[in-house]
């Protein structure tokens, strides 16, 4: 709690990973618009992965008006039952399998609901040092290989 009343709580699974950030109560604020239990960003981990090092990867985020329903008055999240029941707004996927080369890497990351016609998936490549070779966006690339090594900026997106 801050010096005007503010609090923030976090929340940790067993393996000390954060699950949950519970933002400041809003109490005044025009009809349909207060939450006094505060809101909520709810984050989950690849724990069932198969491969012991990929269990702390972040792969969903989900925001505050899919979290709403599962704070209760002590402004703890019930994690257990956003993971079942709400839509993630942020996903991510890694490469699987140590002997890939992009093992680990971020492959995509998807935002917003694509499905129903909002945000949409970027896709990422890399190079053998590993080093982003091509972001594809979903509308245009955000950069392409050269072999100047140096970011340029270019009309539609950065050089590298």
């Amino acid at each position: 709690t801050d010096f005007m009343g503010r609090q923030l709580n976090f929340q940790y699974d067993s393996a000390g990973r954060l699950v949950a950030a519970v933002l400041p109560s809003i109490n005044s604020a025009a009809p349909g618009n207060t939450f006094p239990n505060g809101t909520a960003y709810v984050f989950q981990y690849d724990v069932n992965n198969t491969d012991p090092n990929r269990q702390n990867d972040l792969i969903n985020i989900y925001y505050p008006n899919q979290t709403l329903a599962y704070i209760n008055s002590s402004r703890v999240v019930d994690v257990t039952s956003v993971y079942a029941s709400a839509t993630p707004r942020y996903t991510i996927t890694y490469g699987q399998g140590s002997t890939n080369p992009d093992y680990g890497m971020v492959l995509t990351e998807t935002v917003g609901d694509p499905a129903n016609g909002i945000g949409g998936t970027y896709s990422f490549a890399y190079s053998t040092s590993n080093l982003p070779t091509n972001i594809i966006r979903p509308r245009r690339p955000d950069c392409q290989p050269n072999h100047r090594h140096r970011p340029q900026r270019q009309p539609g997106g950065l050089q590298l």
